[in-house]
């Protein structure tokens, strides 16, 4: 292949990172850093936010407005999105310094309305990477059937082709 043929392939990989603000991520970026980034021709850092909204407030008179709660909600939500803008940069910088800077950072929203799997998954649908890449928490089959696995279910139902990372066995923590 000549050199010219290798850079417009670089140019059409797209790679779409997840990243939770867990200890895996870490790893994962790292990861990608020595083994995808050096040939990645579009790096995306993708953070899926949620935040619970209440539907009402305790305290000693529930006689609160409808306006109250609303504003409450909205604040619960902006403080979502400025810790997940806050991670995507945290882990941009960490990037930068391994030395491939992401091209964008994607922050998205899942919960209360869909699960960060599903808004993962459409992410996918939509801006159609080539790959994505997500760590592994290493739950255990039991943990997998009772609250599900995000990298189980985009392995199974994403159009594109997703890498699982694994820290290797003695930086994983046991999880009870």
């Amino acid at each position: 292949m000549s050199s010219e043929a290798k850079v417009v392939e670089k140019i059409k990989n797209h790679v779409a990172v997840c990243l939770d603000g867990s200890d895996y991520s870490k790893f994962v970026v790292e990861w990608c850093a020595e083994h995808i980034f050096p040939w990645a021709g579009k790096v995306t850092f993708l953070h899926a936010y949620s935040f619970s909204p209440v539907t009402f407030i305790p305290g000693p008179s529930l006689a609160y407005s409808a306006d109250a709660i609303e504003k409450s909600n909205q604040a619960f939500e902006q403080a979502a999105i400025r810790k997940g803008t806050e991670l995507l940069k945290a882990y941009a910088r960490d990037s930068a310094k391994l030395g491939r800077k992401p091209d964008e950072l994607k922050l998205i929203q899942a919960e209360p309305y869909m699960s960060a799997k599903t808004a993962i998954l459409d992410f996918t649908e939509t801006a159609e990477p080539d790959f994505l890449v997500c760590g592994s928490r290493g739950m255990g089959a039991m943990g997998r059937m009772l609250i599900g696995s995000v990298s189980d279910y985009l392995t199974h139902n994403a159009k594109c082709s997703v890498l699982v990372v694994k820290e290797p066995e003695a930086k994983c923590p046991k999880l009870a």
